[in-house]
């Protein structure tokens, strides 16, 4: 699975639950098996109940524990259940700063997506400025400048 993109089976109903632009670019990946759909290890259940998360997260946490992998999520219990158990993780705002930087998405078109997180998202201030540095360093580096 190293390399692979892989969601729990209730983390991926909950996300095409919704008629939406995430629904089907979700819809679209799993149709073109760039994400794969895998049945959720045991412990969901006792993870739900410890760390009072919904059950897509505690899935999504429990294929990640057995794997190794890397725990995608922007829930707030969730995250720190990943970081209680030691599960690395990463959030939406994270991903975009590392595609960046990684240039898979453009700089200049990770400041609007990042504009769009900053209005739509609930992240602190100081992770919205750190993102905003890291996007702008990777512009700059594309351009052949020093960061602003």
């Amino acid at each position: 699975l190293r390399g692979a993109v892989i969601m729990a089976e209730t983390a991926v109903d909950e996300a095409l639950a919704k008629d939406s632009d995430d629904a089907r670019m979700i819809r679209s990946l799993l149709d073109e098996q760039s994400i794969g759909r895998v049945a959720a290890p045991a412990g969901a259940d006792a993870l739900m109940r410890d760390f009072r998360i919904d059950r897509g997260e505690a899935e999504t946490i429990a294929v990640a524990r057995v794997t190794g992998a890397t725990c995608a999520t922007d829930d707030g219990p969730a995250i720190r259940c990943c970081r209680a158990l030691g599960i690395s993780f990463t959030s939406a705002i994270g991903l975009l700063a590392a595609m960046a930087e990684a240039d898979v998405v453009e700089p200049t078109l990770a400041l609007e997506l990042l504009a769009k997180l900053q209005r739509f998202g609930r992240y602190d201030a100081r992770i919205l400025d750190d993102v905003a540095r890291r996007i702008r360093a990777a512009l700059s580096s594309k351009k052949g400048g020093s960061p602003s």
